[in-house]
């Protein structure tokens, strides 16, 4: 889904903010997608996610707290904590296009990668 482009580009992006906020919900969604991959590739991304958790920022939000927002019935569980998160001032980075329509209808600050990837090319 992604190629080395999509990398510095996130990279690039990245240099702009000072931080970088995460939730374990999503944590584990990246986790699980990095399980599906076979070897070398899967043992190199467990290793890079190792170091990249150690700079990361992560907000807990308790699922009771998610399952109270209106999105959760639409877009689920992950999406409903990163809504709740969303609701700080932190700007949301997503390749869901749901996700970033509901939060951007809410007039939260989203930015959809696959927006920002079709600029670079």
């Amino acid at each position: 889904m992604f190629t080395q482009k999509d990398f510095d580009t996130l990279k690039h992006l990245r240099s702009n903010f000072s931080r970088i906020v995460t939730t374990p919900n999503i944590l584990t969604e990246v986790s699980n997608f990095v399980g599906q991959l076979g070897n070398p590739a899967k043992k190199q991304c467990f290793e890079v996610l190792s170091t990249v958790i150690d700079v990361l920022e992560e907000k807990f939000i308790a699922s009771t707290d998610a399952t109270a927002d209106r999105v959760f019935l639409r877009l689920g569980l992950t999406d409903a904590t990163i809504s709740r998160l969303a609701d700080s001032p932190f700007p949301v980075l997503t390749t869901d296009f749901d996700l970033w329509r509901y939060l951007s209808d809410r007039g939260i600050d989203a930015l959809n990668f696959n927006h920002i990837r079709a600029q670079a090319w």
